[in-house]
């Protein structure tokens, strides 16, 4: 959907369903990696106008571009050997142009052979008209393709012309996304912008950084690292024409501006996890142009107090829960017997805690579990939220607790999960979660 800067929705396509990345062009329509590994594209109404189906054993992922000679460039990946390539696909559903991220391993250090998915590439983008390429770069020739690849920790452009990787980056990088580079015309124009989200906590405990590389320096010349940003993955920024700065916390839960300073102009938390937002202008495509400007206000954050990013306070970063079917119903099974995580507490915060047998493993067993919650700050004592033990025969063996924690607002905390089971079964803890 496309919404105002007040959160008011100005236009929706109510039958497009997308799995990853939507494009919105100049001409009004819609391009989205869409369900049953379809590439689609729809008119301004809906109506679908053009589709691109892979190959058997193939599947796009993450992102797709219309590139400037109106082709579309997208990822995809090799079910049986599951590489990442780009595929360039024209009008006529050909494929035009292919790059086979496998047959460049000796271009990046940090390349594992062993790895099912060794470079994980989650953004493309068509290298704009820049000052590099100006001066005489040829590695910054507009129409290359500039890729991110998470799983490397590294971006790199593609020489669209040789397919040789001509330039990268990754110092400091830690399972980043959204490279960008930042378009004439605007503050930093030729610095390429980059949502580090720091997944495996290579600047702290959870934090998140939006930089801007100086590809020809390579070195980072501005970020934003506030202390509440963090997102485990997704993620994106891009610099607008007022020269600030639009980023995307995807599990962090918000979309929001920052100016000059760092400042916060505008925000809007929507109720579910935003995945890629952009930026359009007014007059981005003649369905859009016709509509009556809006009367612009600025909008800033209604509190005093900041905004506390989810993936802070989730106990499984990026909501990575193991989901299975346990008595009937689908939950979300934490991946440990026993884990402690720090976290920040946002205000008016709650913990829902759902805890017992899996009866399927049981086997007739008799079995005994205890489950214990608690939680600390600084170097003080542990509070025990919750002790409590339960038996195979019990009459609820599934157990549910929901726990206020309003006097933890704010503050760092440890907060730790144990589960004890025994039994006749060779491995109890088998039989709970």
């Amino acid at each position: 959907m496309l919404i105002d800067m007040n959160g008011n929705i100005v236009h929706v396509w109510p039958l497009v369903r997308a799995v990853a990345r939507a494009r919105l062009n100049r001409q009004g329509r819609l391009a989205v990696i869409g369900r049953g590994n379809l590439v689609e594209e729809y008119d301004w109404d809906g109506n679908l106008t053009w589709s691109y189906r892979p190959p058997r054993g193939h599947r796009s992922h993450h992102d797709l571009i219309q590139l400037s000679n109106g082709n579309y460039l997208m990822l995809a990946t090799e079910h049986r050997t599951g590489r990442n390539y780009l595929r360039e696909v024209d009008g006529d559903r050909e494929v035009v142009w292919r790059w086979w991220s496998g047959d460049h391993q000796a271009a990046f250090s940090g390349w594992d052979p062993e790895s099912r998915d060794p470079t994980h590439i989650n953004s493309i983008n068509e290298l704009p008209p820049n000052r590099w390429y100006d001066a005489g770069d040829e590695r910054f020739r507009p129409g290359n393709i500039l890729a991110c690849a998470r799983n490397l920790n590294t971006i790199f452009i593609i020489d669209k012309r040789s397919g040789d990787v001509v330039w990268q980056y990754s110092d400091g990088l830690d399972y980043q996304h959204e490279a960008i580079m930042v378009e004439d015309g605007l503050a930093g124009a030729g610095l390429i912008t980059v949502f580090n989200n720091g997944y495996n906590n290579l600047f702290s405990y959870r934090r998140s950084r939006v930089q801007a590389i100086h590809p020809t320096q390579s070195e980072v010349a501005w970020e934003y690292a506030p202390k509440y940003l963090f997102s485990a993955t997704g993620g994106t920024a891009r610099r607008l024409a007022s020269g600030n700065t639009l980023i995307t916390s995807t599990y962090g839960g918000r979309v929001f501006e920052i100016d000059a300073t760092g400042g916060i102009a505008w925000e809007w938390v929507p109720p579910h996890p935003p995945g890629r937002a952009e930026r359009v202008a007014y007059d981005h495509c003649p369905q859009l142009a016709v509509l009556p400007l809006p009367a612009e206000t600025e909008v800033r954050p209604e509190r005093d107090s900041p905004y506390v990013d989810n993936d802070l306070f989730n106990f499984v970063p990026g909501n990575r829960f193991e989901r299975r079917v346990v008595g009937g119903k689908m939950r979300k099974i934490l991946p440990w017997d026993e884990a402690c995580r720090d976290l920040l507490i946002p205000p008016g915060a709650w913990i829902r805690v759902e805890f017992g047998f899996v009866e399927e493993n049981l086997r007739g067993e008799s079995m005994s579990a205890r489950f214990r919650l608690s939680i600390a700050t600084g170097d003080g004592p542990p509070e025990t939220l919750i002790d409590e033990s339960l038996g195979s025969s019990s009459d609820i063996p599934w157990r549910q607790h929901r726990v206020q924690l309003l006097d933890y607002a704010y503050q760092n905390v440890t907060m730790c999960v144990a589960t004890e089971a025994e039994g006749t079964i060779e491995d109890p803890l088998q039989t709970v979660a």
